[in-house]
């Protein structure tokens, strides 16, 4: 997986297939079906293309409403595109900068734990939107693809079978494919906030998405119990591992 499946656009920098990854339960999982993305907002009329002919006809879109005002996804009204507004970390990505200050995170290992054990009824709904429309690809992101999407993707994959290593991988070749817009992101939040931003937020660390898997197996016992135990059922679990799962 040295490639680590990014499919190149004009106008998004950290668009990845998730298929090709082994799974201790067999196989691997699926490609061309499971896709993470940084925003979809500034897609070019050649990305767009070039996602309809990958059959991307769904988008769940982790962002708040203070970020979509400042850029609408371009897939949203696009006949045949179902799309889905499922919003994580709204103390957070808000135009309420008070609140911004207040609820900035010490490190990002605490930024995630806290989506974990705050975000569940959100997280199980992202599941069950991708189980009901399993029938073509999905694509789920936020504005970077690193911490909301980082973490659905790391559940997703903990869920398919596919080991640690893999999954820690997945998540910090994110700051290479990011590097130039993550430094565009920190100067428009100093600049509209006044302050000034811990360079940490902006970074993709090994040790930050293994502080949020330690926590999600020691506090749950892994994405199978997590979501089994937040409303997202056996019998769903085992569909979705059914689905995205390409058996040898």
């Amino acid at each position: 997986m040295a490639n680590h499946n990014i499919i190149k656009l004009e106008k998004a920098l950290n668009f990845r297939d998730l298929g090709g990854y082994k799974s201790s339960l067999g196989g691997a999982v699926k490609r061309g079906k499971l896709y993470r993305s940084d925003s979809l907002a500034n897609l070019s009329q050649a990305d767009i293309d070039t996602l309809l002919d990958m059959n991307i006809k769904t988008v769940i879109d982790l962002r708040t409403d203070f970020e979509i005002a400042q850029g609408e996804c371009r897939l949203r009204n696009l006949g045949g595109v179902e799309y889905y507004k499922i919003s994580l970390m709204d103390n957070v990505h808000s135009a309420d900068f008070e609140s911004f200050r207040k609820a900035m995170p010490k490190s990002m290992k605490e930024l995630y734990i806290s989506l974990l054990d705050n975000n569940a009824d959100k997280i199980a709904r992202v599941f069950d939107t991708i189980l009901e429309r399993s029938e073509n690809a999905v694509v789920f992101n936020c504005t970077a693809g690193k911490d909301r999407t980082g973490v659905i993707a790391a559940l997703i994959l903990d869920l398919l079978g596919v080991n640690r290593g893999d999954i820690y991988e997945s998540y910090t070749i994110t700051e290479t494919l990011m590097e130039t817009l993550s430094q565009k992101v920190r100067e428009r939040y100093e600049d509209k906030t006044g302050l000034v931003m811990p360079r940490y937020l902006f970074e993709a660390r090994r040790e930050s998405i293994e502080a949020f898997t330690h926590h999600l197996y020691s506090k749950y016992g892994g994405a199978r119990e997590y979501l089994r135990t937040h409303g997202f059922g056996e019998k769903k679990i085992d569909d979705f591992v059914n689905v995205y799962l390409e058996r040898d």
